[in-house]
This record gives structure tokens, C-alpha cells and sequence, in this order.
């Protein structure tokens, strides 16, 4: 997805939130759900300010936010700037910014890999399912490559 499209579908999103339906209410029912179920599994509580243990898999929009505001000011008396520095990078896509995951296998993705907090999960995801035409695991996969 290039970032014209990718720009659309966030602002897509946003309008959605802002103006939702009324059968958008069972949607935010299942995201509270699906999300409460992430934290349940990851041991994640999304109220805790929790710098010191950043994970890529378990990460938290804080955090994402952390990160982004560290490697943007190059705060290097931040505790793991070094480490998180080679580890991330941060896209600005029109007014948004993205932290990207710089991958060691850069023939895999150019671009990176896009990180995604646990509190995106449920959108990303039913967005892939989508865009999939309802089909199971695989297909979403082969859909989020």
C-alpha cells in the first residue's frame, strides 16, 4: 500500500470515529473486547507508563509516541536511544508520523515494517480481513504482505 492510499484509509478511519453509525457501536464493542483480550495475553496494562520494557510485538500507542518524540529530538541521554535508534526509524506520512521498524532483511520490505500499538490492532486487523474478502488466516496474511 503506497502512502497516498495509506493516508486515505487513516483518514477514512478518523471520519468514521468522529461520525460513527449506529451499527458501528457493536464494532467498538468488539475492539474494546479484542483489545482487553491483547493486554489479557501480553501482560499489558495500556494506563501504565511502562518506557523501560519496550517490545516490539507488545507495544503500546504511549510508548509508540515515546519513541517517535526520542529519535525526532535525538535525546541521546535518553535511556536505550543507541539501542532504539538502530532498531526503529520514524516516516512522516502528510501530518502523521510512523514509526517504522528497520528490518535486517531489507530485500524482505524496503520500506520497513510499519509498528503497529495493541490499542490499532483490532482496526488494522479488520481492515486485512477486508480487504481479504472474509476469508480465514492465510489469505490475511498473504493480504498484509
Amino acid at each position: 500500500m503506497d502512502d497516498g492510499n495509506r493516508l486515505e484509509e487513516i483518514q477514512r478511519i478518523e471520519n468514521e470515529l468522529i461520525n460513527p453509525r449506529l451499527n458501528r457501536q457493536v464494532d467498538f464493542d468488539l475492539k474494546a473486547l479484542f483489545t482487553a483480550k491483547l493486554c489479557e495475553k501480553f501482560i499489558k496494562d495500556l494506563n501504565k507508563n511502562d518506557f523501560d520494557s519496550i517490545e516490539k510485538t507488545r507495544i503500546t500507542q504511549k510508548q509508540i509516541n515515546y519513541l517517535i518524540e526520542m529519535l525526532e529530538t535525538k535525546n541521546t541521554k535518553a535511556k536505550g536511544y543507541y539501542y532504539y535508534r538502530k532498531q526503529f526509524e520514524v516516516k512522516t506520512i502528510g501530518k502523521l508520523e510512523q514509526l517504522i521498524d528497520k528490518c535486517d532483511n531489507q530485500t524482505e520490505n524496503e520500506n520497513g515494517i510499519l509498528i503497529v500499538s495493541i490499542e490499532e490492532m483490532y482496526d488494522v486487523c479488520s481492515k486485512i480481513h477486508k480487504d481479504a474478502g472474509h476469508q480465514s488466516r492465510l489469505p490475511m496474511i498473504h493480504e498484509a504482505r
